[in-house]
């Protein structure tokens, strides 16, 4: 571990954020470029993100210490706590805290947990020495992964995806060796994601629904009956399912303080700023919300202008819409008009997706199926995992907006999940 954890430093802390960001220097501009060291603190944090997201949360950090506001670290509507709470600690410790440089050492610790773990279940299940050693390095290697020690840090993404990567290696581990421990530990590492990104909450809950889908087949097929008694021999007999049920369980005890504060949901999905963009028009955006135009996030007008017409109209005659009821807008456009919506997003997802990584991408791809190759059989685990995370990346990919860190995350997912199922051992497989 402390060979990948040095390993990980290295790649990380050179290039900061590649220059000097100099105290009280005007907000980053493409008029005023600037950078992040890695003893940035909260402060710079905030100059260098602008209006991003990051910048949001440093802001709220800074806010909660200020006022101590203490009970408020979990009401932001559009973010789970997690990183909130994180950076507001750093920041009640002092406001010169080097948020930037602990955000490395915590992302280079968990990664190179990870990496640890995964050489040490290659090493048990048969693999050389030095295969086991070399494994993880096709994690650190692969494009996608300098984005986590670098801008990732920032949006929580780099602490949730290694904390999503852990949780399906122990769930594959708790299916192997029969521990429930392990399950459980599978789940409180979904929550710890869950509490940095929303999007491990979206891919739980399709694992529930991929979850209860096979277990009503399952009984149904081996009892023709959904009868608790049933449910619970399906259970028995199928230990994937078992290891799943508790992971979910886990996922759901440890999830539920959070969800009680927000009337049982976990943010805001429905009431995001985001929705307000699918309905303006790319003539009237500022200079400073040009993100929406180049991220396909304008969807709505330019695939019903008559309805965005109205909309405006309406506006101009002062009538006020609600994030949610763009949002309902929105996914009426999508279900009247899905060609023509993915028309309109296919380019961007064409750019932002692939332009300069093509090469990446297909060795990525090389690899994956490589090991499936050599993985012989589909693992239940694994496949339940992929198809949700997948799912779970292209719902907001294709409705919202377009980043290429979502093909980061997801080529990351999907390498990681290729060589858990190739070190597991045919002979066990269910």
């Amino acid at each position: 571990m402390a060979a990948y954890f040095l390993l990980l430093l290295i790649m990380a802390l050179p290039h900061g954020m590649h220059t000097a960001l100099v105290p009280n220097s005007p907000p980053c501009t493409p008029q005023h470029a600037c950078s992040l060291l890695p003893l940035a603190t909260n402060d710079q944090i905030t100059s260098y993100f602008g209006s991003a997201d990051a910048a949001f949360i440093a802001k709220r950090a800074h806010e909660i210490v200020a006022q101590h506001d203490w009970g408020h670290i979990s009401t932001w509507p559009f973010w789970p706590p997690g990183m909130v709470a994180i950076e507001t600690f750093l920041y009640w410790i002092s406001s010169d805290m080097p948020v930037a440089l602990i955000l490395i050492l915590l992302s280079c610790a968990l990664w190179s947990w990870l990496a640890a773990e995964l050489s040490c279940t290659a090493a048990s299940y048969g693999a050389s020495r030095l295969l086991a050693l070399l494994l993880p390095l096709a994690l650190f290697f692969n494009q996608g992964f300098f984005y986590f020690l670098r801008t990732g840090l920032f949006y929580s993404e780099s602490l949730s995806i290694a904390g999503f990567l852990m949780a399906i290696g122990a769930l594959c581990k708790a299916h192997r060796q029969e521990k429930t421990a392990l399950a459980w530990q599978a789940g409180a590492w979904f929550a710890f994601s869950a509490y940095m990104r929303a999007q491990t909450d979206m891919v739980m809950n399709i694992v529930l629904l991929l979850w209860c889908t096979a277990v009503i087949f399952k009984t149904l097929w081996r009892d023709r009956s959904l009868y608790l008694r049933s449910i619970k021999n399906t259970l028995v007999a199928t230990p994937w399912l078992k290891v799943t049920a508790i992971a979910l369980l886990a996922f759901q005890l440890l999830t539920l303080p959070y969800r009680a504060a927000h009337d049982m949901h976990w943010i805001a999905y429905t009431d995001n700023p985001m929705w307000w963009a699918n309905w303006q028009r790319e003539a009237e955006l500022t200079p400073d919300l040009n993100f929406y135009r180049i991220s396909g996030a304008l969807a709505g007008c330019n695939v019903d202008p008559v309805l965005c017409d109205q909309i405006h109209t309406n506006i101009s005659h002062g009538v006020t819409y609600t994030n949610h009821e763009y949002y309902l807008l929105a996914m009426q456009t999508l279900m009247h008009h899905p060609l023509k919506w993915m028309e309109y997003k296919w380019p961007y997802m064409r750019d932002f997706w692939f332009d300069g990584s093509v090469e990446m991408v297909v060795i990525t791809g090389l690899l994956v199926f490589l090991l499936w190759c050599y993985a012989k059989k589909p693992r239940p685990i694994p496949t339940i995992m992929l198809l949700s995370t997948v799912i779970a990346v292209w719902g907001p990919l294709v409705i919202i907006h377009i980043e290429t860190r979502y093909l980061y995350q997801l080529t990351l997912t999907i390498l990681y999940i290729a060589i858990i199922s190739a070190v597991q051992p045919p002979e066990q497989s269910s």
